[in-house]
């Protein structure tokens, strides 16, 4: 047995002594560190001396063995899973968040593994409550998985997968290791989903399920089985509305049971455990009637942009004439416009329209487009051809309009719309919409 202290790397405050993330390390005990470091040299990828090795499917398959099987186990399921916990050597540490046990000597981190994990720092003012804890299991002769419980001992709150050696096992101890070692491991991986799919039982998947904040989602399981889906929208200043948070409200004949799942990234796949069934489904957040409208029948995705963002961060932008204002549209005086190559790319594709961006004391707070029937100049059918588009997309504006009012809560955008030389039929030849962010009520 080899002694590894896991220390907390990081401790980020987030409202007071009590409440804190807690960033812990990864630890590889068969590698040479530095080696593993100087693979870390790319975004989302691995530097191999001069060259970058992309090991992001690896990594996404790796979180979702763990998203799938392992988070949606409680105590008592990685028992029956999994079997007794693996013997291991107690040690004292000045650590509050070691482990307190020695891993395994045979124990691989796979190369594809995330060097660090998060932990809630959460703690209850009775230190009595706090039943934090860490479990070892094995997973055949395999490899192990790590399960982190959290304050009432009996939930997973985050987990780690390992691999266990064999005699072709190939340590990194150097840059010319690494392709063995990727294939040793790829397969070790297939393998240990495999095993999953023996002796848990195959994962049951719902596809993608639209998840709105708007109202909640219900799924039919099957065989007396429900899940309903509440979800919240993190509105805090600094985080975008693709980070969201789903409570699962599961029934079925043996009881109820209640899951919390936190959504940081597109197509994330959320696991959960019912009656010793597996399921697995990948989150859609409805985007409100607005945002659809924009990118339907404006042909321009309002998530592409990020508002407040500083002009000087990016150098493509330059200086534009203001759009036209409308009775119904007034052009703000305070905003300075501009353009970038994304307002060239959309006017050639569209050369009756043009996109500006909105800066307000140099950050970006609106996006206007403007939509034509007599610029450029053509003939009199050019005219009426574009002027029936612009009635077809007023139409279709004043249906997304009705449709958000039925729907506030789902509003990610907020458009506004005018006309000139009015909204009528008969005199509609420019269209402007206004696209800005809806200013969310910070959460308490």
């Amino acid at each position: 047995m080899k002694t590894l202290v896991l220390t907390a790397a990081l401790c980020v405050a987030l409202s007071g002594p009590a409440s804190a993330q807690i960033i812990g390390s990864v630890v590889a005990p068969r590698d040479n560190p530095e080696v593993r470091r100087s693979l870390a040299g790319c975004p989302e990828t691995t530097n191999l001396g001069n060259r970058c090795v992309d090991m992001r499917s690896q990594a996404e398959e790796y979180n979702s063995l763990i998203d799938t099987r392992l988070l949606p186990l409680k105590i008592a399921d990685a028992a029956k899973c999994f079997g007794p916990v693996v013997v291991t050597t107690p040690f004292k540490s000045s650590d509050p968040f070691s482990k307190g046990y020695t891993l395994p000597d045979d124990l691989v981190t796979p190369i594809f593994a995330p060097s660090m994990f998060m932990r809630s720092g959460l703690a209850p003012s009775n230190p009595a409550d706090d039943k934090r804890h860490t479990d070892l299991h094995a997973i055949g002769d395999l490899g192990y998985v790590e399960i982190y419980y959290g304050i009432d001992g009996e939930d997973t709150e985050t987990a780690l997968l390992y691999f266990r050696a064999d005699k072709s096992f190939v340590p990194l101890k150097s840059t010319t290791d690494f392709n063995l070692r990727l294939k040793w491991d790829q397969e070790r991986l297939g393998l240990i989903g495999q095993w999953f799919d023996q002796h848990l039982g195959t994962i049951k998947d719902l596809g993608a399920v639209e998840v709105s904040e708007a109202q909640q989602t219900s799924l039919n399981l099957g065989k007396d089985k429900t899940c309903c889906i509440k979800t919240e929208i993190s509105h805090a200043p600094t985080v975008t509305n693709d980070w969201y948070s789903l409570t699962l409200n599961l029934e079925s004949p043996e009881g109820k049971r209640t899951l919390y799942e936190s959504v940081d990234r597109t197509n994330k796949v959320i696991g959960f455990l019912v009656d010793g069934e597996f399921f697995q489904m990948t989150p859609k957040l409805k985007k409100g009637a607005m945002a659809s409208f924009a990118k339907q029948s404006l042909d321009f995705d309002p998530a592409s942009v990020s508002f407040g963002m500083t002009v000087w961060t990016n150098s493509d932008y330059g200086l534009d004439s203001p759009p036209t204002s409308t009775p119904w549209n007034v052009t703000a005086p305070d905003i300075l416009w501009m353009t970038n190559k994304a307002s060239a790319t959309y006017n050639n594709r569209f050369t009756n329209r043009v996109l500006r961006y909105g800066f307000r004391d140099g950050r970006l707070v609106m996006i206007r487009i403007s939509i034509s029937a007599i610029i450029p100049v053509q003939d009199q059918e050019a005219f009426e051809r574009r002027r029936k588009e612009l009635l077809r997309i007023q139409d279709e504006f004043r249906k997304a309009e009705l449709c958000q009012k039925r729907h506030p809560a789902d509003a990610d955008v907020r458009i506004q719309y005018g006309a000139t030389c009015s909204p009528s039929r008969e005199s509609l030849v420019l269209a402007e919409f206004q696209i800005t962010p809806v200013e969310r009520k910070n959460a308490p």
